[in-house]
């Protein structure tokens, strides 16, 4: 493969170098400190973007960024409600394809569902969980952290 040194010097751009899966750690021991400031301010700008949220909230039932076919769903996604009874109307069989796709479709929110009734009487009940946020928080405080030391060798 290519070296670091060799990607930098052919003018390749941030986004390509990343792509080839060079650090900035790399370009900084083999001495490309322009490159390497402009690779960890772009880093920086993506960590802002993700952080821009704030720390997310357990106790924060609203998941403003899911998206479901349904809208009904959707919008109760996206709420501070905590339950949901969704009228499904086709028959069990129907409710428990809902209620599997709706747990294995969420990566923007996390509910447990449970199916209730017979027939046309049949429905999915929708309980939001902490879970997705628990997931987040690591993964947020990782980000800041980060962000901070790049603030810092920026700032220097």
């Amino acid at each position: 493969g290519f070296t670091a040194c060799s990607l930098a010097e052919a003018g390749f751009s941030i986004d390509e170098l990343k792509e080839a899966l060079v650090t900035s750690a790399d370009l900084r021991s083999a001495g490309y400190p322009e490159i390497v400031r402009r690779m960890d301010e772009d880093r920086l700008h993506e960590l802002e973007g993700m952080m821009s949220r704030g720390r997310p909230n357990v106790n924060d039932f609203a998941f403003v960024g899911a998206q479901h076919e349904d809208l009904r769903v959707r919008d109760f996604l996206r709420s501070s409600a905590r339950t949901m009874t969704l009228h499904c109307g086709q028959g069990v069989a129907h409710a428990h394809d809902v209620a599997r796709r709706l747990s294995q479709e969420c990566t923007h929110y996390s509910v447990l569902t449970r199916v209730d009734g017979r027939g046309k009487k049949t429905s999915v009940e929708i309980n939001k969980t902490k879970e997705l946020h628990k997931r987040r928080i690591p993964e947020f405080d990782a980000n800041l952290r980060e962000a901070q030391k790049l603030r810092a060798e920026l700032s220097s």
